[in-house]
């Protein structure tokens, strides 16, 4: 586990591994007894992949290992109606994807703490002391003031460009007019017959 440093290697995991992964990295932070269920003879496990202890409360943990986001508002309410059915008042969602504004607030309201692949990196490092030349994660926000930044630097040089056009054009014209002395010389000549 201490040689994950990149989001593409979690995401690489496959969901066992994936799912031993948020086990441990919940054992370094202090909770006990984890253990990871097992599906049933039905296949389902209800949307919990690991069961941990802290302070003598119970966690409900669902697992996804992806590498694209298939939608995280379905499992998060499925491991939400699982903590109702267990009588259990939280729960932890681990994902291997970039959680979004809304998915975040929908774990919230059902009382789940949503750990996105920069989550789940963070507490590598912190708890795994792993190299200290990871990639920064952007701050929020980040995308959008560089599109700003892009857009100004287009909109400077697009202006730049037609300053210039601008000018060239008017150069253009002024060379195209007679000047004066040739004017007055042309009249003369055309009236002298």
């Amino acid at each position: 586990m201490s040689n994950i440093e990149t989001i593409e290697q979690i995401q690489s995991l496959k969901w066992y591994q994936f799912e031993k992964l948020t086990r441990d990295i919940l054992l370094s932070h202090g909770y006990e007894k984890g253990y990871i269920t097992k599906k049933g003879k039905k296949g389902g496990d209800d949307g919990i992949d690991v069961i941990v202890e802290k302070n003598n409360e119970r966690f409900l943990v669902q697992s996804k290992c992806w590498s694209k986001n298939h939608g995280l508002i379905n499992p998060i309410r499925e491991l939400g109606g699982s903590l109702k059915k267990y009588n259990v008042e939280r729960g932890i969602f681990f994902v291997s994807i970039k959680a979004n504004r809304y998915e975040r607030d929908e774990a919230d309201a059902y009382g789940i703490e949503l750990w996105d692949a920069y989550d789940i990196l963070s507490r590598i490092n912190e708890n795994f002391s792993l190299s200290t030349n990871l990639k920064k994660v952007p701050e929020e926000g980040f995308f959008i003031k560089l599109i700003a930044l892009i857009m100004l630097g287009i909109f400077k040089l697009f202006k730049f460009i037609l300053i210039i056009f601008f000018e060239l054009l008017e150069e253009f014209f002024n060379e195209s007019k007679p000047d004066k002395r040739y004017k007055k010389h042309y009249n003369k000549r055309k009236y002298s017959y």
